[in-house]
Order: structure tokens, then sequence, then C-alpha cells
């Protein structure tokens, strides 16, 4: 295909699983695995053997044990079907001898296929000790920063390239060089990031599939792989010599290398990264050595997956300090708002956010570094209706709520919770603003180039000449991590069971009190109606013996006159005890529309 035919949509509409070509420096030989006859060849295999490719076609693969020397002295086809005879999925490499050179056959089964791909052994040192020193040295650092460093050291001494690389995919597709090593005078690329275009979908399952690929010279001419009359392309993916996309070839010239070689960094069964490696002039890597560096890139794995998790825990259990010292300060308080804005430590800890608000019973609380007030308001009443299983968050607040824009100094992300009763009261966790810079190699809405393919439209070429372009992206805060999320909730849920532990409470008193009015009530209907009428009949009387003369003595007038005025005074007292009454019967009413 033509260069300037070359972009994104050509390269996802290419098959690259089958791409039907093959590297020069090896040759490859595809057989039906039940029967052993030969369906598929590469074109050079004269190249290496006194065979035509086309005349071995249909032909036993046992045609080749005249020329090739396999272990232990066993035909061709036994030998592939004993090394697949406990694993058939896994690519097995041996030594053979082809004309008195070692040679490296690897056997894979695709499918109905048995794959046999033969390429010269290099002399080199015996591999396995540097590996394991290597991966050693990776899994003793301390930080993770320190780990892809090392990982980019330790590989370029192994395989002697100009430039390694540790890449790491972002959520957005992109990707962001996190470790280096380099030879002297060549222009870093740590800290850099490329768009989401640079890989395609179909290389990132390549990438999954094959997890090591070598191009051992990016300007050399690929080998075509034929098969019988009638027969279809078969996928290529775990193919060691699979020749490379016309696109990665032209990204490699417009970057000015020589060679790539490549290892998948694999964490849940997803592509977390790629270890990229590149030498500026063609240059070949033995397969033991590139089973070696394999092997690294499975204790990379490891590695990035222990220092994640490590620092992931260490966060957990300081949060999980932060969430049980303010439940600690809760019990000490009866009232819940001064439980969490007066504690010592302070509610905004449980996470990394530098302030928080409580909204509870229409009441606003804020504590550290939050929006005004009514901004608050205005954003609890919006929140209100997002949340989702009562939480809510987001790094781009501005991005959902525009009038966010005004305090993105204060609130560019937030971390809302609900504390039930259909999210009136809520706790909002806020973060800053944090600006990033981010240096792309290639600008991510890059010059477009017109192709020549109709109906194709305008795409672009990665790798092509640019210089780095520096990005600014505002209104966005740190990420929350999933720590904070986590002691977040369980914050929420000490809230919650506290706020229901009190409003029981509450009730418990309020029946109590109802209790209490009603016998307030009775008492007070049996003292009025139990005295009431005797005191009537008593003060009568005394009123009598007053005005009739009958008391004539002073002593006796006098004792009289306090019988009429003790009579007044019971008789004031029990209209008092009515009007409690009263007054407990509409407390009573009430508690009872409370409880």
């Amino acid at each position: 295909m033509p260069h300037n035919t070359l972009n994104i949509t050509n390269c996802e509409r290419e098959p690259v699983r089958i791409v039907g070509k093959i590297q020069r420096y090896g040759f490859l030989i595809a057989a039906d695995s039940q029967t052993g006859l030969v369906k598929y060849a590469s074109l050079n295999i004269n190249v290496f053997l006194p065979l035509d490719s086309m005349a071995l076609l249909g032909k036993p693969l046992n045609s080749l044990d005249s020329y090739i020397g396999f272990p232990g002295r066993i035909s061709s086809f036994d030998f592939c079907k004993k090394s697949f005879a406990e694993n058939v999925d896994f690519a097995r490499a041996s030594k053979v001898d082809i004309a008195g050179q070692p040679f490296h056959l690897v056997i894979s089964q695709i499918e109905e296929l048995l794959v046999l791909e033969f390429q010269p052994a290099v002399q080199t040192p015996e591999i396995t000790p540097g590996v394991f020193n290597v991966a050693s040295k990776i899994l003793a650092s301390k930080t993770l920063e320190g780990l892809y460093n090392n990982a980019a050291d330790e590989i370029k001494n192994l395989i002697d390239y100009d430039r390694v690389m540790v890449y790491k995919f972002l959520p957005d597709g992109s990707g962001l060089v996190v470790g280096e090593a380099i030879n002297k005078n060549m222009e870093p690329f740590m800290g850099q990031s490329y768009p989401e275009s640079d890989i395609t979908r179909q290389a990132v399952e390549l990438y999954k599939s094959n997890r090591m690929r070598l191009i051992a010279d990016v300007g050399g001419e690929t080998v075509d792989v034929v098969g019988q009359s009638g027969s279809r392309p078969f996928d290529m993916s775990y193919c060691s010599l699979l020749a490379a996309s016309p696109l990665h070839i032209l990204y490699c010239e417009n970057m000015g290398f020589g060679s790539s070689f490549s290892i998948s960094i694999i964490i849940d069964d997803e592509l977390w990264g790629l270890i990229t490696c590149y030498n500026t002039k063609a240059k070949h890597i033995d397969y033991r050595v590139r089973q070696g560096v394999m092997f690294l890139g499975t204790v990379i794995s490891t590695a990035i997956v222990n220092k994640i998790d490590e620092a992931g825990k260490k966060l957990e259990i300081d949060f999980q300090k932060e969430v049980s010292q303010l439940q600690h300060h809760l019990s000490f308080h009866e009232s819940l708002l001064a439980g969490l804005t007066k504690s010592d430590t302070s509610l905004k800890n449980v996470t990394n956010a530098d302030g928080v608000a409580v909204i509870y019973q229409n009441e606003i609380f804020l504590v550290g570094s939050t929006p005004e007030k009514d901004q608050v308001k205005d954003l609890a009443k919006w929140a209100r209706n997002v949340l989702a299983d009562h939480i809510f968050l987001t790094d781009e607040l501005s991005k959902h709520y525009s009038q966010a824009e005004s305090f993105s100094d204060k609130a560019s992300g937030i971390l809302v919770t609900s504390l039930g009763n259909e999210n009136r009261d809520l706790i909002i966790w806020f973060k800053p603003e944090k600006v990033k810079n981010i240096l792309w190699a290639e600008q991510p809405k890059k010059a477009q180039i017109e192709t020549e393919t109709a109906g194709v439209g305008l795409r672009t070429i990665p790798g092509a000449p640019f210089k780095v372009w520096r990005e600014t992206i505002s209104k966005t805060s740190a990420e929350w991590l999933n720590e904070e999320l986590f002691a977040a909730q369980k914050t929420t849920q000490i809230i919650r069971d506290f706020a229901f532990r009190k409003a029981e409470e509450q009730i418990a008193i309020d029946k109590m009190l109802k209790e209490a009015y009603e016998e307030l009530d009775r008492f007070t209907n049996s003292v009025s109606h139990d005295l009431k009428n005797p005191l009537g009949v008593i003060k009568t009387y005394a009123q009598f013996l007053v005005h009739s003369n009958v008391v004539t003595d002073e002593k006796g007038k006098d004792i009289v006159n306090k019988i009429v005025s003790s009579s007044d005074k019971i008789t004031d007292i029990l209209q008092s005890l009515l009007e409690l009454s009263k007054i407990s019967r509409q407390e009573k009413s009430a508690l009872q529309q409370k409880l």
C-alpha cells in the first residue's frame, strides 16, 4: 500500500491478524494438525532449505525430516504432536539443526493448524541468570516510578536497544510515557502523551494475543505466506514472525527507528501498557532473549499490581483511621451536626478533599475550603436530581453543572452521598481545581492528511513530524480514588446509623412523654371530679356561716373566712390543672402525629 494512502482508517480496515506476510529473517510452515499435510508455507523456504515453497504444499510435514534435525531424532509431525500433548494452547520453542546451523523452532496450534516458525538462533550468553537478576531488581523497587524506570534500564541492558519506554494507557485511551531509558544525546520522551489514535483497536487486541512483537528490520522486505488452492488466510496473531502493519512501519520511519520490539503489560486480562523498545538501526533479538524479556513483562505486571495494591491499602488504612476517629467523636455528642462540624478530626479528612458541606434538616454547615452557602444550596438542589444509588462523583463538575465555573477554585470536583430520606440531606466533599499540563508527542487533533481512498475522508498518520505540543486543561480536580469512595460511603453509613439511633431515642422519649401526658390528663380529671363539687359545698356552707351570724366571735369568723379562702385557692389550683391538662392534650396530639 503506498504511503500516501495510509491512515488510521486504512489500518482499522486492514485485518492485522491475517496479514499473510512474515519478516524475512525466518520461515513458516503450517500443516493440518490431523493429517500432517502442509497447507501453508512462506515463499522464502528456499533461502534456508533446498525446497520449493509451492512444491511443499500438500506434502506430508515429514518431508522436512531429511533437511531438519529434530530433537530426539523423531519425525517432525510426531515431534509437533508430542509438543502439544500436555497443553495445546501454548507456543513451544525448541532448538533444531538446519545444515549444521542452530535454529529456534516455535510451534503453535491455531485452530486446526500446527504452525512451525523457524528463525536463526544467535549465539548469546545464557539468559536465565540475567533475567532472574533483573527480576529481583525490578521487584525491589520502592515506588511505582522507580519500578518503571528500573524496568526500562534493565531491559535496555538486556537487549542493547537505543530507547526503551514504559508506556501506560490512560482511561481515555491515550498513552503516557511513565518510564524511560535512552542513549546519551537522545531526546527524552518521558512524560509525553500520545493520542488514542496511535494504537488502533485491532492493534490493542493483537498486543493482548501476542505479548511480544519484534520488527527486526523496519525497512526490510516482507515475505508472503501462500496456501493451497482455495484455502483461506489463517489467523497469524500468535506468530512471532508476523510482519508489521504498513502503518506501524510508517510510524517507525517517521520517528527514525530501524527496528522495534514490544512487550505487553497485561493486568486483569486488559492491556495496561507496553514496554516499547526502539533502535536506530535494524537489530535482531534472539528468540530466547525475547522469551526472557516476556517473562520480565509478566514480572513487571505483577509488580505494578502489587505496588498499586500497597498504595491503595495504605490509603485505605489512613482513611479508615479518620472514619474511626469521627465515629468515636460522634459518640460524645447528642447532636449530629455538632459531632460532624466540631470534630477535631474533620469530616473532610476521610477523603483527600479540601472541604465538605453537610446539608441536614434544611441547614447547611461548611467545613474547610468550600463554595459559599448560597452556591452550595443551589448545588445541592441540582445534585438531588443526579444522584444514582445515593451517590454522585465527578472531577469535572462544570461539565455537568455550568454554574460551577464561578467557584472552580474551590469545587472542580465533588463527591456527593445521600443520608437517605429521599436525598433531602446530603454530604458533599469538594476538591479544588488542579490545572493539568499535558505534553503531547503528537497533536491530539493532528493536521488532517487527505487520502486517495474514495469515501475515506480525512484521517491522520501517527508519528508524522511534529513538535511537542502543550495542552492545558483547567476546571478539573484530582481524580476521586476508589479508597476515597469507600471511605465516604462508610462515613455516610455511620452518620445514617447515628441519625437513626438518635431518632429512635427521641421516639422513645416522645412515647414516654405521651404516656405521662395521658396520666396527667387522667389524674386531673379525677381530681377535678372528686374535689370540685365537695369544695363548692364547703365554700357555700362557710359563706352561710359568715352571713347568718351563726358564728359571732372573732376567732370563729376568722376560721370560717380561712375556709372560704382555702376553697378559692384549691379551686384555682384545680383550674390550673385543667388548663395544664388542655395543653397536654394538644401536646399529646402533636406527639401522636410525630410518632
